[in-house]
């Protein structure tokens, strides 16, 4: 993690990273101002994007969240860039005991 503090843990259902939960792929947003029920954990954030991290049955356990103090500052360049990093990262689920 790099940067200050933000929400750990959103109540949803709105926000980038719900969205992107309920859509089940990558959510980019240019102007996170015109993006209706932004949840802002940090005032400088200008633009993000958001990917689902999957296990290996394809069961969404979490999102990667990016954002910026630039508006417009992401493509689908990042956003095919950071699916490759999550696609790295995929957890394995725990056998039921």
């Amino acid at each position: 993690y790099q940067g200050p503090l933000a929400c750990a843990v959103l109540p949803g259902p709105t926000g980038v990273c719900w969205e992107c939960v309920r859509r089940g792929e990558p959510v980019l947003v240019p102007d996170v101002h015109a993006f209706p029920g932004h949840v802002a954990c940090d005032s400088r954030s200008q633009s993000e994007v958001v990917v689902p991290v999957r296990d290996e049955i394809g069961n969404i356990v979490g999102v990667l969240d990016v954002d910026s103090d630039q508006p417009g500052a992401f493509t689908a360049v990042d956003v095919a860039g950071l699916a490759a990093v999550v696609a790295l990262i995929r957890t394995t689920p725990v056998p039921a005991s």
